[in-house]
């Protein structure tokens, strides 16, 4: 079996000349294998990377191997050790996700290809990413490169690290922070342990084998999110699944005792990750606003343009038309202006140098040959919005062969003969034949790149399999393919995956089905009873192939196990009013149409107050209006906040959480950092940023909690708001005097102090 070596825009930068040997290794097998050849729905075709939710035993770890000759110095991604093919040692790298393997590595490999890590996911959980950042000695979790000199993204939670251009390919494996299950008491509780590869610290050693299982020259090596224990990716599947915490155990919250509601919110709105980029971003263009508009009351005139700016200078010396020099404000302004420019163009400029490393990044025969770049859409979604992959082909490269391409570059590990590719500049779309090659897409008089669209072939249009999968229901199996047609009903597919669940038919009135989109923020959708989920996933097809892999079908029940209370923390409100005048003021906001159940607690002296509501769509709706709200022209502050089952914490006596606050402002910006340690080592749940609504927060949130400790992150004014705020409100806890320990951040402090309530 010989393959093409043409190869997508996101191959290994340090991959020499490729043999013709192919090994497919993987061993996939199906959970359920009824209509799995033409099941859509979950993530894709028949035995694709929608094979279904399980482990990589049941699935297989997806990668598609050939032979290279590494020019440069290269290391195994399963052992990390070099791999020597100057003196004749091969090695094997995935053509999907740039896997690099020994020949003896091969058959112990265990970390699965980017293609199918969706499929690998039960229930989905969103990244919570930060701002764009630079990082050194890092590798990309999607296609294994470094990201040195490049922009790239941070998971605040679980530390996954992706280049911006590989976001959208992530899978959502997050840490799952809140997994409270209604019915069961804390003896029966377990927490696992949650893998994440790669990037590890310095000198990390094998908890099994206590060799050094870290690499700075590849992406290897396994850290459970939780507890920090590290592993060999072989070693880490012998040790046992349960997680303890590790040293943190004392202080840690547990994942199964906090409960979110079902919202629409994004994981970074709950948490309360706050983008202080954009948040500087906005405050200096409204104060560019405010004093164009109002240049008189500020005492300033408005920015000239460079043509007025040159002629004062050259009649005025340097002096404004009052006879006074620019003021050193108008001077930061322009500072700040050029900086945001110089950043602008320095990131497209590392965009342009990464598209040419991308075109030179080709084997030294294509190098002489005729290679053409080619621009590929997904579908009619990404055409609209510009967003394309880029393959490079031989010119006499036959359809097939830039189709076998194309599904590289989208990290698609599926059949090549379900996909098909059209001329994307084409008013009428037609499939181009098997054989063709790209040269006859080119023309003599067009100098850019040819686009093309890459479809899916429907087997039959009228009908076909969809997967349906049970989510957070008692059941221990994996998805079912329902059979469908266009005329197949939400009712009819309720009514057919119940049955096969073993749930009962007469249930269907207690359950929902709802379209799962796995994306950066894992959107979810409540499918009306006369919806027509086979149709539902052609259109899908047609906008883009890659949000057709990333949607599922879930079960979901009608009622919400954790409970239908939803508590909303409001702030920036006027001090010391009546509750009838708190109650006035957001029912003007909200308005009467969607009231809440009830208001309380209410601190007078902060202007905070928190709501409850018993329904998810009314709390969504009155966080969505209250976040858009001004009172006194200041910004209404809106938490959503989660709540601690404190009865499952009773029968742990050595347990005792940890409830921090961090002033990211204080010493320097250096909190910011501080917070981001927190959260990836505790629960995030347990860390509260001061910045977005003060200590009132977090205290409600730990208020039945019957033991906890307080840390506090700032300088003297943070710990002297954090101790006056838990004064005023601590007899309503049911732990009143939690002690208190300090991190100090100010100016000027160097140790560290501490003091008991």
């Amino acid at each position: 079996m010989r393959r093409s070596r043409s190869m997508a825009g996101s191959e290994l930068a340090n991959s020499g000349q490729s043999d013709s040997l192919l090994l497919d290794v993987d061993r996939r097998t199906s959970a359920d294998s009824e209509g799995a050849e033409s099941c859509v729905g979950g993530s894709g075709g028949g035995g694709g990377p929608g094979s279904g939710a399980g482990n990589v035993e049941q699935i297989g770890h997806g990668h598609f191997f050939t032979k290279k000759s590494f020019h440069k110095p290269s290391y195994c991604h399963h052992c990390a050790e070099m791999i020597w093919t100057l003196i004749g040692v091969p090695g094997y790298v995935c053509e999907v996700c740039n896997f690099v393997v020994h020949e003896r590595c091969m058959k112990s490999v265990v970390t699965p290809c980017s293609s199918i890590a969706a499929a690998l996911i039960k229930n989905p959980v969103p990244h919570c990413w930060s701002d764009f950042i630079h990082v050194k000695r890092k590798f990309c979790n999607v296609c294994r490169k470094r990201l040195d000199d490049t922009w790239c993204f941070r998971c605040e939670i679980c530390d996954c690290y992706v280049h911006a251009e590989c976001q959208e390919f992530a899978a959502s494996n997050c840490r799952e922070c809140a997994t409270y299950t209604p019915g069961k008491e804390g003896s029966q509780l377990t927490q696992y342990h949650h893998w994440s590869e790669g990037n590890l610290p310095n000198n990390s050693k094998c908890a099994l084998c206590r060799k050094s299982c870290w690499s700075s020259e590849c992406l290897s090596g396994y850290r459970c999110a939780w507890c920090a224990v590290t592993a060999h990716p072989a070693c880490h599947k012998t040790l046992t699944q349960e997680c303890d915490f590790g040293p943190l155990k004392k202080i840690m919250l547990p994942a199964s005792v906090v409960t979110i509601p079902r919202t629409e919110l994004p994981m970074e709105t709950i948490i309360g990750v706050l983008s202080y980029k954009k948040t500087r971003e906005r405050k200096i263009e409204e104060k560019e606003v405010a004093k164009t508009e109002q240049p008189e009351k500020s005492g300033l005139a408005p920015r000239a343009t460079v043509s007025e700016e040159l002629s004062s200078t050259t009649m005025n010396n340097g002096k404004d038309s009052s006879g006074e020099s620019t003021s050193s404000k108008e001077r930061k302004r322009r500072k700040e202006r050029d900086r945001e420019e110089r950043e602008s163009e320095r990131k497209e400029r590392d965009s342009q140098q990464k598209e040419e490393r991308r075109s030179k990044d080709k084997d030294e025969d294509e190098q002489d040959s005729d290679a053409e770049i080619v621009k590929v859409f997904d579908g009619n979604s990404s055409m609209r919005r510009k967003v394309f992959r880029t393959i490079t082909v031989n010119r006499n490269a036959a359809t097939k062969e830039v189709v076998e391409a194309a599904l590289r570059s989208f990290y698609i590990k599926d059949d090549p003969g379900n996909y098909y590719i059209t001329e994307a500049l084409e008013s009428e779309e037609r499939p181009l034949d098997v054989f063709t090659p790209i040269s006859a897409l080119l023309t003599e008089t067009s100098r850019e790149s040819p686009s093309l669209f890459l479809r899916y072939r429907d087997k039959d249009p009228n009908k076909g399999f969809i997967k349906v999968y049970p989510g957070n229901l008692k059941s221990s199996q994996g998805y079912k393919s329902i059979p469908v047609s266009s005329d197949t009903t939400v009712d009819d597919v309720l009514e057919y995956a119940l049955r096969k669940f073993g749930l009962g038919t007469t249930t269907k009135s207690k359950y929902n089905l709802i379209e799962v989109t796995m994306d950066n923020r894992v959107t979810e959708r409540v499918l009306t009873h006369s919806e027509k989920p086979w149709r539902i996933m052609q259109q899908i097809r047609k906008e883009s192939i890659h949000q057709m892999l990333k949607t599922r079908f879930y079960l979901q029940e009608k009622e919400d196990p954790h409970g239908s209370s939803i508590a909303l923390f409001i702030g920036n409100l006027p001090q010391n009013l009546s509750q009838r005048q708190y109650h006035g003021i957001l029912m003007g906001f909200i308005g009467e149409s969607n009231p809440f159940v009830s208001i309380g607690p209410i601190y007078y002296e902060y202007g905070s107050v928190v709501v409850n509501y018993d329904n998810n769509e009314a709390a969504v709706k009155a966080f969505n209006c209250l976040k858009v709200s001004l009172y006194d022209e200041r910004s209404l502050l809106v938490m959503l906040l989660p709540n601690i089952q404190a009865q499952l914490l009773a029968d742990d006596r050595e347990l005792t959480p940890l409830l921090v606050f961090v002033n990211v402002k204080s010493g320097g910006c250096q909190g910011m950092e501080l917070i981001a340690s927190f959260r990836k080592l505790l629960n995030p749940y347990q860390v509260f940023d001061l910045g977005n609504g003060g200590p009132l927060p977090g205290l409600y949130v730990f208020r039945n909690v019957p033991k906890y400790r307080i840390l506090i992150c700032g300088g003297d004014g943070t710990v002297g708001w954090v101790l006056q705020c838990l004064d005023n409100v601590g007899q309503d806890s049911v732990c009143q005097a939690p002690p208190c320990a300090v991190v100090p951040l100010g100016t000027g402090q160097s140790r560290i102090w501490s003091s008991t309530s």
